[in-house]
């Protein structure tokens, strides 16, 4: 799938490299674990970073220089813990994005972040979560969203 075309305003042609992927249900985490992701639907994919069927948790990266990588997961109100939103290159250990308390154990909780990444093609990437409620927790499909988008090199 070719890129998004569009005007950059100074008289060429843009082409975008960019992907933005939503859950379409809940998914549980066990307290104080890593936890992969699962995405199962595409707002847009415009290089096939993704596949919503085999191993929906994996992006491959189409070609080498600078991303920014946006996230927000959704938590249930549950007063207790952290939830933590971050993302693993090619296996590699959890680099944390953001991290956030409980709140005030009835509301939704959000952990939402952007981090610039600089990754050579080949590269996946996979977004987790962690949560440290001492019971298991799910992820909310209304409000998790993940994007991907090149920036240059």
């Amino acid at each position: 799938m070719g890129g998004f075309q569009g005007s950059s305003g100074g008289g060429g042609d843009v082409t975008l490299s960019v992907v933005r992927v939503t859950k379409t249900s809940n998914q549980v985490t066990i307290t104080a674990i890593d936890t992969i992701i699962s995405w199962d639907s595409e707002s847009f994919d415009t290089e096939d970073y993704h596949d919503n069927v085999a191993d929906n948790g994996r992006f491959t990266i189409p070609k080498t220089g600078h991303y920014s990588l946006k996230c927000t997961l959704q938590w249930p109100g549950n007063a207790n813990g952290f939830r933590t939103v971050g993302f693993s290159v090619n296996g590699g250990a959890t680099q944390p994005i953001v991290s956030v308390g409980g709140g005030d154990g009835t509301s939704d909780v959000y952990t939402n972040g952007t981090i610039d990444l600089f990754l050579n093609v080949g590269d996946f990437i996979r977004i987790m979560g962690r949560q440290t409620t001492g019971s298991n927790l799910s992820i909310q499909s209304a409000g998790s969203f993940m994007s991907l988008k090149f920036l240059g090199i």
